[in-house]
């Protein structure tokens, strides 16, 4: 139960970034692929709600909807791969494509191929260890050695995007803190 409590939680607070990301690039004036990308996430983001919450409502014993968190991932890859593409078609300010992929205009293009791979990573995760239909067997074991080894690389990936933004905007500097 608790497991899906914080499962709803970390959805709803990924829904509300994007939601508040969306306004900010509506504000910037930011491309419709850009949007596009974002609005995917939102999807995302409101799937990734959906399994614990129902978890919580006593769904499947406690294990909720069997096919959100497969579609969540989905719909985030595909937001990822529309970011990227969008990066590449109209560079965001500061890029440099002459400088290397650490050059601090950089950072946000960087960033973003970080969460790209970690998604390309999660998807054979949720594929091999989805319960199809809901009663049937997953592939492979959730928890053997294949779903978890690309579970933690892309929680890995996940996390060295997250540091690579937090580089960009100056959150990691600990001398403010």
């Amino acid at each position: 139960m608790l497991n899906n409590f914080f499962g709803t939680l970390q959805g709803w607070l990924w829904l509300q970034g994007f939601v508040v990301l969306g306004h900010w690039l509506l504000s910037v004036g930011a491309t419709r692929l850009a949007l596009a990308g974002c609005g995917l996430k939102v999807l995302a983001s409101a799937c990734f709600c959906l399994q614990p919450m129902t978890g919580i409502d006593g769904f499947r014993a406690g294990a909720g909807f069997w096919w959100s968190n497969l579609v969540g991932i989905l719909f985030f890859h595909s937001g990822n791969t529309l970011s990227v593409v969008d990066f590449a078609m109209s560079p965001p300010p500061g890029v440099d494509k002459k400088e290397g992929w650490l050059y601090p205009g950089n950072l946000p293009v960087t960033g973003m191929w970080f969460y790209w791979f970690a998604t390309w990573v999660l998807i054979p995760a949720n594929f091999l260890a989805t319960e199809w239909g809901g009663d049937g067997a997953s592939w492979v074991d959730g928890n053997g050695a294949v779903v978890q080894g690309l579970q933690y690389a892309g929680a890995v990936l996940l996390l060295g995007g997250s540091l690579v933004y937090g580089v960009w905007c100056d959150a990691l500097n600990l001398r403010r803190w």
